[in-house]
């Protein structure tokens, strides 16, 4: 008998603390490496992984850089970086086979998404001194806006298939994030 490599999209980290530091991927759930999930993600997920990897940008946390072809990133203590090129299938299998990725139960793509969104929507508005840094609540940030027009919420094109309950997902995994942050 033949196997198939059937890659699908989920969710995934690495021992996530909060939902920023989840990643849209795709991976076979047959294949893995030491029990650990093996993903691959687009351009928009690897620039979030790098900027996850030099966020804590200590002299003990691992460098990372991405270019648009490939990603390099050195972890403290090796003299070798390792990199990852763009596969055949147009996606780059960072840290698969070596990293200890794993899928994030319960959460759909379309959900992590959203999450994203909102998340770089409240960054950009704390950077803009429009929301204030101390917010750790989401109900605050309807002090300064809007927060249901966050991540696109409100409009049609982006978000017409979303009930009020994914939207209550949505803003529960915002929350935690504000709360830990």
């Amino acid at each position: 008998m033949t196997s198939t490599y059937s890659p699908a999209a989920a969710v995934f980290g690495i021992d996530p603390a909060d939902p920023s530091e989840w990643f849209i991927g795709w991976a076979d759930p047959s294949v893995r490496w030491n029990g650990w999930a093996t993903p691959a993600f687009d351009a928009d997920q690897v620039n979030r992984i790098v900027g996850w990897l030099r966020a804590a940008g200590g002299p003990d946390d691992p460098q990372a850089t991405f270019d648009g072809t490939t990603v390099v990133v050195t972890m403290p203590g090796d003299d070798q970086p390792e990199t990852f090129d763009r596969g055949s299938d147009g996606l780059w299998a960072v840290g698969s086979w070596g990293w200890c990725w794993d899928e994030v139960e319960g959460v759909s793509p379309d959900t992590a998404a959203a999450v994203q969104d909102v998340i770089d929507d409240i960054r950009a508005l704390i950077a803009s001194g429009a929301v204030p840094t101390d917010v750790r609540e989401f109900s605050e940030l309807h002090d300064h806006l809007d927060a249901n027009d966050l991540g696109g919420f409100t409009d049609p094109a982006r978000r017409a298939h979303w009930s009020t309950e994914s939207w209550a997902e949505v803003q529960g995994y915002v929350q935690e994030w504000l709360a830990n942050r």
